[in-house]
């Protein structure tokens, strides 16, 4: 079995892109973790922010539209999770 990692969240070598997402993610206060050098995991969502690819773990097919529509997805989740939460698409 392989022993979890615990990643930071940004490194030095973090893209302008992979920034952003965490930023914004952080800044709504989305439950947001690094899986890997290039993944970040927001609930079922995974996005690589460097590439723009996005799916969701519910249909596991990568999904159209990079980061916005990452973004909405997510939005649309948690609006529907947090009914309190007025979380926005604000970069």
């Amino acid at each position: 079995m392989r022993k979890k990692v615990t990643r930071e969240l940004l490194t030095d070598a973090d893209t302008d892109a992979f920034r952003l997402a965490v930023s914004w993610a952080t800044k709504v206060g989305l439950p947001v973790k690094r899986v890997s050098d290039h993944q970040i995991k927001i609930a079922h969502f995974n996005l690589w922010p460097n590439t723009g690819s996005w799916n969701d773990d519910l249909s596991p097919r990568k999904q159209p539209g990079g980061f916005r529509t990452f973004q909405q997805a997510v939005l649309q989740w948690w609006q529907k999770e947090d009914t309190s939460s007025d979380i926005s698409l604000e970069e």
